[in-house]
């Protein structure tokens, strides 16, 4: 009788556990950026407004601009079973292209998007502009906006991106040229 109390309970505790779900990539990178002017030069920077690495199990840490565009707010924190199940149903979907919105013709001015993950050892980038995307990256995109400005965030060490910042600068550099800076012509009149 002790024996058959034994392994009733024994299932019991079994059948309850629940694994953790885990999310369907080694890795995920989500963030907003804009290219700027360094100094008087024509040349340009990749400024980042906010990164976000989500790993396999969930775990995250992230940075975005406090009160200046150089000064980051670091963050991490671990996400629950709901949002792991959104971002596989993300994941599952068929997002091929990457969206280009210079080619729509479209006037923007402000920060672009970008997605970076592997799933089912295949590496997707998707370059975007949520208003002018799918419903489906227009979604996550807020996903990952919620858990960035989350307030219960716990704060995080700084960590290094510079190598992954020299492959963006490449990945997401306009097709068109940058602007010149040209000095301010000024016509005198003299009458």
């Amino acid at each position: 009788m002790r024996a058959l109390l034994l392994l009733l309970i024994t299932f019991i505790v079994l059948s309850c556990h629940k694994p953790n779900t885990k999310v369907n990539i080694d890795k995920l990178i989500f963030l907003s950026y804009t290219w700027g002017p360094v100094d008087s030069t024509d040349n340009w920077n990749l400024n980042l407004h906010y990164y976000i690495e989500i790993d396999h199990s969930g775990d995250y840490h992230g940075f975005k601009n406090s009160d200046s565009l150089y000064k980051y707010k670091y963050f991490g924190g671990a996400l629950n079973d709901s949002i792991k199940l959104r971002i596989n149903t993300f994941l599952s979907g068929n997002y091929d292209s990457i969206y280009n919105h210079s080619d729509s013709g479209k006037i923007y001015c402000g920060a672009d998007y970008f997605l970076d993950y592997r799933y089912k050892d295949r590496r997707y980038t998707i370059k975007f502009i949520p208003q002018y995307s799918t419903e489906q990256i227009n979604s996550i995109s807020k996903l990952f906006e919620t858990i960035i400005n989350k307030e219960k965030n716990d704060s995080a060490g700084a960590f290094e991106i510079s190598q992954y910042k020299k492959e963006l600068e490449i990945l997401l550099k306009p097709s068109h040229p940058f602007p010149k800076r040209e000095k301010p012509k000024v016509e005198l009149n003299h009458e």
